[in-house]
């Protein structure tokens, strides 16, 4: 397995991975993350070359960023990639000069909420009703 950034040949592979998020619209935010300045669109994909996953991140300044959006194609789910993905980042974005990475989640995506508290993610602010259906949690880690 390999993190790596994502080029544009990798878009097409991921628009189906990205429809699973809710709200997301793959086929222009993918774009939008890869090729905008103080954004990065970072890859998971097997070592046959083959995309399982991608984060979304967004620099807010030298040494802050935020964890957009993370996502592992369905039939891949269950083996650990998302922590893969998840670590591999925070090591690039730590080596990078980041020192904070925050990131928010719906409150009722428990599976994400376990993802982040094992890899040391705090919670430090709930935002009532700030979805139309949940709450959004924030987090924080320390690089």
């Amino acid at each position: 397995m390999i993190v790596k950034e994502a080029e544009e040949q990798d878009i097409l592979s991921l628009v189906e991975i990205g429809k699973r998020i809710h709200d997301f619209k793959s086929e222009s935010e993918l774009p939008f993350y890869s090729e905008t300045l103080g954004f990065e669109l970072y890859v998971l994909a097997k070592d046959d070359g083959s995309n399982i996953g991608f984060t979304c991140v967004r620099f807010d300044d030298d040494t802050e960023a935020e964890i957009d959006y993370i996502a592992i194609a369905k039939e891949e789910e269950g083996k650990g990639y998302a922590t893969m993905l998840l670590q591999e980042v925070m090591e690039e974005l730590k080596r990078n000069g980041i020192q904070k990475i925050f990131l928010e989640v719906r409150s009722k995506n428990e599976r994400a909420i376990s993802l982040y508290e094992r890899n040391g993610f705090v919670q430090y602010r709930v935002r009532k009703h700030y979805y139309n259906d949940d709450d959004a949690l924030c987090y924080v880690k320390e690089a």
